[in-house]
């Protein structure tokens, strides 16, 4: 998209406009319901720019485009996590941190295709990798664990080093100690192998610590050019990222302690990973494609 509609890009400040396809309104057809996407990330409405944008889309899409004002990306803050009664199994959604941070959530529990055929879980790299930065101490913990200790990072993904990145996620070996339940959803629905394309894909769901299950819609995918502000850490630039907004009748799809959250279908395909959000309520995942192929690993969901 950078490259056909480069003069937008061009005109405005590096990152300050994200482009994407997204579904126009109504149910996923053969093409012909998807439109051109564009969010403008500026702290504060700037009707100027906006102005500005809305021309250039006007010229090059008619009126097949969707134009949103959605403030700055933030990656979804861990928070310290509710200590709840000590839960018989591991399951996607747990709450889950480094033992140096604060939590985040479990997204997925997944095999190494390495070759040594390490069986582990998925949550995002400032979930469960301390943003990549050295740490004394491996481990990996939950609370709603008696052992607390239930597994040891193994490898993630980096945000640091610049260049435009795909993914914050990590992986972890699990405790072989530690009971689990790898395919168990809500609403009596399980988890498969198989996974989804954004493309494909309209109705949304995640289940995460802080808010639990909620429901959405995807409304951009291979957004690209934005940047997410860490705590601490600063900015990250990403590229062919999934968009999703809650339904309106709900609240937020996602909030501080979500991190690390599979965003699935009512089939149960994974779709991809949750990390990070606006003050507008827009939420962002990495496609899981990218997610299993970077950390070498596939969904396991095998007893």
């Amino acid at each position: 998209l950078s490259g056909v509609f480069g003069d937008l890009i061009g005109a405005i400040e590096e990152m300050t406009v994200t482009l994407g396809i997204g579904w126009r309104p109504g149910s996923p057809g053969d093409g012909e319901n998807y439109w051109l996407t564009a969010r403008i990330r500026t702290p504060i409405p700037v009707p100027l720019m906006e102005k500005r944008v809305r021309a250039t889309l006007k010229r090059l899409a008619g009126d097949n485009f969707d134009l949103r004002h959605t403030g700055p990306v933030h990656a979804l803050q861990q928070v310290a996590p509710h200590v709840p009664p000590a839960a018989p199994q591991l399951t996607i959604g747990s709450s889950v941190s480094h033992i140096e941070t604060l939590g985040g959530t479990l997204g997925f529990f997944a095999r190494s295709t390495l070759g040594d055929g390490t069986r582990g879980f998925v949550s995002a790299n400032h979930v469960i990798a301390n943003l990549g930065r050295p740490v004394h101490d491996k481990a990996v913990v939950s609370p709603s664990q008696s052992q607390n200790r239930i597994g040891e990072l193994v490898r993630f993904t980096a945000l640091g080093g610049g260049g435009e990145k795909h993914t914050d996620a990590a992986f972890a070996k699990l405790n072989p100690s530690v009971s689990v339940d790898r395919s168990s959803l809500p609403e009596g629905k399980q988890l498969s192998a198989t996974v989804a394309l954004a493309q494909e894909t309209t109705h949304v769901m995640k289940l995460g610590t802080a808010s639990h299950l909620t429901t959405g819609n995807v409304t951009s995918f291979d957004q690209d050019s934005f940047s997410a502000r860490y705590h601490g850490f600063g900015k990250v630039h990403f590229d062919d990222q999934i968009e999703v907004e809650s339904k309106p009748t709900e609240g937020p799809f996602a909030i501080s302690g979500d991190s690390g959250s599979l965003v699935f279908t009512d089939a149960g395909h994974a779709l991809g990973l949750l990390f990070a959000a606006t003050e507008s309520g827009l939420a962002y995942a990495n496609p899981i494609q990218f997610v299993l192929d970077e950390l070498h690993v596939a969904i396991d969901v095998q007893p």
